[in-house]
């Protein structure tokens, strides 16, 4: 009985160890159409600015440096904004680029190194749980079994520690000097 438990246990650490594996392309994924979103309003606003800048003959860097440059605090500040917007826009851009680029194999690093708390924390209040049946989820959940396999003896080892197996004891016979037991 103990060793069916055992090996229960282990099948049931591997299998949930591997569906959550599998919801890292799934977050990923739903993370990138956030950061789609963010990117796509970012270019409308940034290319507003650049037609407005193309129409004084000026590149928008020269324009956001003249209104931060004003002494009108209310031109700074509108300067600070547009400075705000287009550093974000650069920001996004570039990290949806290395997304979109990046590999089976690199593309949860590239996600932990580029990705945004703030659409990171919109991702999570809406992630939805799924199974996803590409060769990446594939890949993900083979990574999940083995990692979960090594949770398994990790599990094993603090439980062994916590609760040793006693060796069985053989009977000791005291046996008095007449020989009866």
């Amino acid at each position: 009985m103990k060793l069916w438990c055992a090996k229960m246990f282990k099948r049931v650490v591997i299998i949930l160890t591997a569906l959550l594996f599998l919801q890292l392309p799934l977050f990923i994924q739903q993370y990138e159409q956030q950061l789609i979103g963010h990117v796509a309003e970012l270019e409308w606003q940034v290319q507003g600015m650049k037609d407005w800048s193309a129409q004084t003959g000026k590149p928008i860097d020269q324009t956001i440096q003249k209104f931060l440059n004003s002494g009108d605090v209310d031109f700074v500040h509108q300067g600070d904004v547009m400075n705000s917007v287009y550093k974000r826009w650069e920001k996004l851009s570039h990290a949806l680029g290395k997304l979109r680029q990046s590999s089976v194999f690199t593309r949860p690093w590239i996600f932990l190194f580029y990705s945004n708390l703030g659409i990171v924390q919109a991702t999570w209040h809406t992630f939805s749980l799924g199974v996803t049946l590409t060769f990446e989820g594939v890949v993900y959940a083979l990574v999940g079994m083995v990692v979960g396999y090594f949770v398994y003896l990790g599990i094993l080892r603090v439980y062994r520690r916590l609760f040793p197996v006693r060796e069985a004891k053989s009977e000791k016979r005291n046996v008095n000097t007449n020989g009866h037991v």
